[in-house]
């Protein structure tokens, strides 16, 4: 399997990371500049020292701050690019269960039993070739790729885009004119939808590896995916990244604060 293949999952996550690390970062400084001030200021010792007071304006100030700073660091651009790619997961998901093709496979194993559980060669072709490609096996994907109906708008794009995405995984690097035409051919506004998100997946996955912009090749297709992408990066990003870095800064600063009380430094 060429390295092509994780190469976008790969720069989605470092860049997923890094801005939650810039985040906690943020968050932390402003929270312990909190603390400090509240132990210069004029309040009574017996405030400033307490060890619950402080405590609790840590918690309140990285809390606030964290979750400006979560939302700021995924709104725009980089929100909307990645709306497009869970969006384009779960209309993935909910297709193959409307096909009855079960679960997508992630990973080498259960490729294989995919395959094992789907022998038919003649059905479910594209789902087939994913299966495939998480297999490593590249020679069955490209004669499966040649068993894809074409009858309709949609399945001339699955060809065109499963295609190209065949071509990339063998080192090229082609035009992505064809698959943006068959994308634009589909008319039905599901399969539309689901062939501009796709479409738009091939377009980071090139600029991943060329080194170019793949925030704004996902980005692109924020608007025709609609409403159901809204949301998204709240749920997937934002809530779950607040959720986690508030316990492991809870649990830090907490620690610190106890080998203060223990030490005599706080009250």
């Amino acid at each position: 399997m060429s390295d092509r293949f994780g190469t976008l999952a790969a720069v989605v996550s470092t860049e997923v990371q890094a801005r939650s690390r810039r985040a906690f970062l943020l968050s932390l400084g402003a929270a312990l500049l909190a603390t400090f001030a509240l132990g210069g200021s004029v309040v009574p010792i017996a405030i400033a020292g307490n060890l619950l007071i402080n405590y609790a304006v840590f918690l309140a100030t990285f809390g606030t701050t964290l979750a400006a700073t979560l939302l700021w660091q995924f709104g725009g651009a980089i929100g909307d690019a990645l709306a497009v790619g869970g969006w384009g997961r779960l209309e993935a998901e909910d297709h193959w269960r409307a096909l009855g093709a079960g679960k997508i496979p992630r990973d080498a194993g259960q490729g294989s039993s995919w395959l094992a559980a789907h022998p038919e060669p003649g059905r479910l072709a594209p789902q087939r070739l994913v299966a495939q490609l998480f297999a490593g096996d590249t020679t069955a994907a490209n004669e499966t790729l040649s068993t894809y109906p074409t009858s309709t708008a949609y399945e001339r794009f699955e060809l065109a885009n499963d295609r190209w995405f065949l071509d990339f995984l063998a080192g090229e690097l082609p035009a992505l004119d064809e698959v943006e035409a068959a994308a634009a051919n589909v008319q039905d506004p599901g399969e539309r939808a689901r062939a501009a998100a796709a479409a738009a997946t091939m377009r980071a996955h090139a600029a991943a590896v060329s080194g170019g912009d793949w925030v704004a090749a996902l980005a692109a297709a924020r608007q025709v995916v609609g409403a159901r992408a809204d949301g998204l990066v709240w749920s997937r990003y934002v809530v779950p990244g607040w959720t986690l870095l508030m316990g492991v800064a809870a649990a830090l600063i907490g620690l610190g604060l106890l080998a203060g009380k223990l030490t005599g430094v706080w009250l």
